[in-house]
């Protein structure tokens, strides 16, 4: 059933996008939150409609983790205004994180730097690789259309802007996106690729390091040192790896996720945060126990912890079994399957065998009975013709000699 806008509640206004403005609605009948994305297509030019048709298509195809998902749209003719339905993310995006880190004047941490590259990452992956044989360039990356849900996990958005290549031989020319993260082959007017989106994300890193917006100094070496001693030549290192001008020399994004710095230190932030997790689990679990008088024995805080880490190890291990056990019986029902496939196309060969046989005997009788007829109906005449004519009585004598006549009749004529 398709939805209609009386199913939806607008809660307010988050912002605009490309050529149209995102509210925030919730749905009467689920209570869900989501956003939709109004757009006016009545004034809008050929060339915008072309784009509008095309964030949709994308939103549909691109279901990734790391990509604002896509739920549905409603058409309003009466007022020419297109309804996308998406994912609400409940962090806002990364401008706004940007600007309060900036009113607050501190600065972001570094393991969240790493998890924001590794993720916005993950999503440009799946849009240049996602779909087959075509890449999906999105062409405007930038801090408003970095979202964050309630997690803290990036979720890429606004594909407005976002052109479809063909294949991976295949260059886009079109001028467009926001200046201040156009890669030099873009600003130049020459033909541009999926690099184009690696230098913007190498832009986007920067200003969540400096907390403003790249190429904004009067050269290039102003931009290096403004990015603060407190983060690691690791991640200085990434973003000039990223913001190689001549893009035959800037990676790809593949090589960008395997690198050996990002994967070290993605990795860490992450074990990181699960040990911080943990720790507040078990405090908190602490303190309740403690709050109810639940201590029979006394124990102290770091043995209980040691205990429900050993309890959640082993957890974790059965979990891993039962998920190795899990793909085991997967594997077993596709080979099955397979087996299945194999049987039935085996029974169906052979009953088409069996039927082409019974149509060539079928045939095979009847050409016989066609050529062997004449013969039978002369032997046929014949044979009467030396049948005893019917008597009223005929001795047993008579019957052996006319019969010795009919088989000598049978074996001797030609």
């Amino acid at each position: 059933m398709s939805p209609k806008l009386e199913d939806y509640d607008v809660m307010g206004i988050i912002g605009s996008g490309s050529f149209g403005t995102c509210y925030k609605v919730r749905n009467r009948n689920t209570n869900e939150y989501f956003v939709w994305k109004a757009i006016d297509y009545g004034n809008l030019t050929e060339s915008r409609k072309q784009l509008l048709v095309s964030e949709v298509n994308l939103l549909s195809e691109l279901n990734h983790p790391n990509i604002v998902k896509y739920y549905n749209r409603i058409l309003h003719k009466e007022t020419t205004t297109l309804y996308i339905i998406m994912e609400w993310c409940q962090g806002g995006d990364l401008l706004s994180v940007i600007k309060h880190a900036k009113k607050l004047g501190t600065w972001l941490e570094e393991g969240f730097i790493w998890r924001a590259l590794y993720q916005t990452g993950r999503a440009l992956q799946a849009c240049h690789t996602r779909l087959g044989r075509v890449t999906v360039l999105h062409r405007d990356i930038k801090p408003a259309n970095i979202f964050l849900d309630h997690r803290g996990n990036i979720k890429l958005g606004d594909f407005g802007l976002a052109r479809v290549l063909q294949g991976d031989n295949e260059y886009s020319q079109t001028i467009i996106g926001t200046p201040y993260y156009m890669s030099p082959e873009v600003v130049k007017g020459t033909k541009y690729n999926r690099k184009s989106d690696i230098w913007a994300l190498g832009c986007l890193i920067y200003e969540l390091c400096a907390l403003v917006q790249p190429f904004s100094g009067s050269d290039i070496q102003e931009l290096y040192n403004r990015i603060p001693d407190r983060y690691s030549e690791n991640l200085v290192k990434m973003i000039q790896l990223m913001l190689t001008v001549q893009h035959e020399f800037r990676p790809t994004i593949e090589m960008v996720l395997h690198h050996p710095v990002v994967v070290t230190n993605v990795s860490k932030y992450e074990k990181a945060k699960l040990v911080e997790s943990e720790e507040k689990q078990l405090s908190g679990i602490v303190q309740l126990m403690k709050s109810v008088h639940l201590e029979p024995e006394e124990v102290s805080e770091n043995t209980f912890k040691e205990k429900w880490l050993y309890r959640l190890e082993t957890l974790r291990r059965k979990e891993a079994k039962v998920k190795e056990r899990e793909e085991a019986v997967e594997k077993r029902e596709r080979i099955v399957a397979r087996r299945e496939k194999e049987v039935m196309l085996l029974e169906r060969n052979a009953r088409d065998k069996i039927s082409r046989a019974e149509v060539y005997l079928h045939r095979l009788v009847l050409c016989s009975l066609i050529y062997n007829y004449p013969v039978l109906f002369y032997h046929h005449n014949r044979i009467n013709e030396i049948q005893p004519k019917k008597k009223q009585t005929t001795t047993n004598q008579e019957l052996k000699t006319f019969n010795k006549q009919r088989i000598n009749y049978i074996q001797n004529d030609p």
